[in-house]
């Protein structure tokens, strides 16, 4: 009996983040699916596990989204490794929770939106510079994760709704850009169930997560599928831009979020600090 192929089989990707949350539900599926996985990720110890479970499927990269040079080695050792790029998925992030701006104190703001900026904006648009030329060779894709906050303010820190809504721009200027070459998407996740998404060292909160908030409640009360959506629900929707039947989406913005891109954030929700 022929085995049964992927839908990603041979298509060979680069995802930064993908130690923990979103990004390692993402991993998984696409090696499900066939594909060969570069992961950048700062934390050694997620790496390793992901070594442990992935095997050679797997190549993991040690660094830090906030620098190109990292960016760059990324590539390279993939490239090194499989001998091609095909696609680049943007999940890593930080969310400094609060509220409103007036939450956090003034003498440690501009460090805070430095962070934050440096994480979820300069570590997507430094990820594309990184992996255009390899992209381009193979008429690639780029996938970054936004969120329902790169549209709507209320739901998630204030810095990191600026930064998602800097990453709307990221996409509609790489489209542009990148085209005929490279295709660029964004998808636009709601709430996720056990999220990792941590917060920023500038105000103490690198233990901080969204599941440590314990907001599953709330998040599910103000979506319309009235539940948290779990995160191996996100992956199907990146394994198709990624694969090659979606040679038609570029500079689209793909809401996967259980209907919360139809009602919005509503009034501002408690987020700590």
């Amino acid at each position: 009996m022929s085995k049964t192929l992927g839908q990603l089989e041979g298509v060979v990707t680069l995802i930064t983040g993908g130690g923990s949350g979103l990004g390692r539900a993402i991993v998984g599926r696409f090696v499900t699916e066939g594909a060969l996985v570069g992961v950048i990720d700062h934390d050694k110890d997620k790496l390793a596990a992901l070594t442990d479970e992935y095997g050679d499927a797997v190549l993991t990269i040690h660094g830090d989204v906030r620098h190109i040079e990292d960016h760059q080695h990324a590539v390279s050792s993939i490239v090194d490794r499989f001998g091609r790029l095909d696609s680049l998925v943007g999940a890593a992030a930080i969310n400094e929770y609060a509220s409103r701006l007036e939450q956090i104190p003034l003498d440690k703001l501009e460090g805070a939106l430095d962070e934050v900026m440096a994480v979820n904006f300069k570590g997507y648009l430094f990820a594309a510079v990184a992996a255009r030329a390899e992209l381009a060779k193979t008429k690639g894709s780029i996938t970054l994760t936004l969120s329902t906050s790169g549209f709507y303010p209320g739901a998630s820190g204030p810095l990191y709704t600026l930064s998602k809504h800097a990453g709307v721009g990221v996409v509609r200027q790489l489209a542009f850009e990148y085209s005929p070459d490279v295709r660029v998407n964004a998808v636009i996740p709601g709430g996720i169930a056990g999220s990792d998404l941590r917060g920023p060292v500038t105000l103490g909160q690198e233990g901080t997560s969204l599941n440590t908030l314990d907001r599953d409640q709330q998040v599910a009360d103000m979506t319309p599928v009235s539940r948290m959506p779990r995160d191996e629900e996100y992956p199907p929707i990146y394994v198709l831009l990624a694969g090659r039947e979606s040679t038609l989406a570029t500079g689209s913005f793909i809401f996967w979020d259980g209907g919360l891109g139809l009602v919005g954030h509503g009034m501002t929700r408690d987020l700590g600090t």
